[in-house]
């Protein structure tokens, strides 16, 4: 019996992945937003069109890492796979922020 409840309180290898990449994507998110629509500072979350931003930005964020995941890192480990898809994404967003800035 103990075992069972031990198994459901875990969670599984799934669900930390999902639980990984959500929090990955509000947080870079918010830097995003904290660099580009805002010039450093949180002022952006005053105005309901930068929401509605902040979720395609966020959306867009969650959707590469599982496409990293699900093609390009399918046969590794399902750590690393969380790992080389966060820091593909992380490479990405830094090559965007950068292209924003040169502009």
């Amino acid at each position: 019996m103990s075992l069972i409840l031990i198994q459901s309180i875990i969670p599984k290898k799934e669900q930390i992945t999902s639980i990984v990449f959500i929090c990955f994507s509000i947080f870079s998110t918010l830097i995003l937003f904290y660099l580009d629509e805002s010039s450093f500072n949180f002022s952006w979350m005053k105005d309901f069109g930068n929401w509605i931003l902040f979720l395609v930005y966020f959306t867009a964020i969650s959707f590469l890492q599982l496409l990293f995941k699900n093609t390009l890192f399918r046969s590794l480990k399902w750590i690393n796979q969380i790992i080389a898809s966060t820091s593909l994404s992380v490479l990405l967003i830094v090559l965007f922020v950068m292209l924003i800035c040169v502009n």
